[in-house]
């Protein structure tokens, strides 16, 4: 999990400071779906609204209902009530203080710490306060993966981000991403055809169209064969440009002789499927033998569900949100045990109002 450290006691001090001022009047924050007011004049309830994009409501599928939650400073030692209310793609939370503290001023913390009191059915995460980062505030349910080397489908994405990304969602400047080839013979392989049926694959696997095979732009992802080279690694892929706004604009895949023969054609086109995932911007690797992202290399003829969901899930997130303030709290095995040992909730042991227990994983691991 990522911790958010101000430094200094001092610092500490002035946190304090707005978190009581927090308290002494109704905090209205502007949520991504506008302001509200929380009803009854009471002095120390914020309330934030939002809605889920189409695409991630369509992933997410929450129930409506309500949810409770704890909530407190990143920095506090004592938690207060939360309310997470879901009503179609609207989300809403309503935070309860303790009405202990009086302060003169308008101000909050910088940034908030929010506790599911189910871990098993929602992230806990950190959040900034100021809902204008993208992401902010955003409720994500856990969603179950068929892999046993992941805790979760954003566990699994935080895995596949972090290498390039550092945890923080970039989005290609169009969608399908335009993948395309000259002409690319190696001996008796015509990698041309083999990038053209990866792309079949992915968009097959996904049931739309993740990609569009065009021969006609420089943007987008382009295969860079180097005939006469056998190149170490035999393929790869760079992110060659970006734009002002941090979107991909051109990614290249670079490959030489090393498929020459015709049996090579069927592991050709593997390894471009595996490039593709990192054209999809999964630039890490899975722990996982069945994913196309092996980190041994693929040994798959198409992308598993797991990697497509992540896809769709990176896909569907707000561009620049950092998902290294998630994580998860019942979980005691470590990655590639299968889930052997028990949950947290198991033995009984509070999850929600120890100082400095956040919902394990994120950032730093577990």
């Amino acid at each position: 999990m990522r911790r958010w450290n101000p430094g200094g006691a001092g610092r500490r001090a002035i946190r304090c400071a707005l978190l009581a001022a927090l308290f002494s009047q109704t905090a209205c924050l502007k949520g991504p779906a506008g302001p509200t007011t929380p009803s009854g004049g009471d002095p120390s309830v914020i309330v934030v609204e939002g809605v889920y994009a189409p695409d991630l409501a369509r992933l997410v599928d929450v129930a409506d209902g309500t949810h409770a939650w704890r909530w407190r400073a990143v920095d506090a030692s004592t938690s207060s009530p939360a309310t997470l209310t879901i009503a179609g793609p609207r989300w809403s939370w309503r935070l309860v203080g303790n009405g202990s503290t009086e302060a003169a001023g308008p101000s909050r913390p910088d940034m908030l710490a929010l506790v599911p009191e189910d871990p098993d059915v929602w992230h806990g995460f950190e959040t900034p306060a100021d809902t204008c980062v993208p992401g902010a505030w955003l409720p994500l349910p856990r969603m179950a993966l068929d892999s046993p080397f992941y805790y979760d489908l954003l566990d699994l994405l935080q895995h596949l981000i972090a290498p390039r990304f550092d945890l923080r969602v970039c989005h290609w400047y169009r969608r399908p991403v335009p993948v395309g080839s000259g002409p690319a013979v190696s001996g008796a392989v015509d990698l041309a055809a083999c990038l053209e049926s990866a792309v079949d694959a992915w968009n097959e696997a996904a049931g739309a169209a993740l990609f569009t095979w065009t021969t006609e732009t420089s943007l987008g992802t382009r295969l860079l064969h180097l005939p006469g080279h056998e190149l170490q690694p035999p393929m790869s892929a760079s992110l060659v440009q970006r734009d002002e706004q941090g979107r991909a604009l051109r990614l290249q895949i670079r490959v030489g002789d090393t498929y020459a023969d015709p049996v090579d054609a069927r592991y050709a086109r593997r390894g471009l499927m595996h490039e593709l995932a990192h054209a999809l911007l999964l630039w890490g690797h899975s722990l996982d033998r069945d994913h196309i992202l092996w980190r041994c290399g693929p040994i798959v003829d198409r992308p598993s569900e797991d990697e497509v969901r992540a896809v769709r899930l990176r896909q569907a997130l707000p561009a620049g949100m950092d998902v290294g303030g998630y994580g998860r709290s019942t979980e005691l095995d470590p990655p590639g045990q299968e889930r052997q040992g028990a949950a947290v909730a198991e033995f009984g042991l509070l999850q929600d109002s120890r100082p400095g227990q956040l919902a394990q994983g994120g950032r730093n691991g577990r």
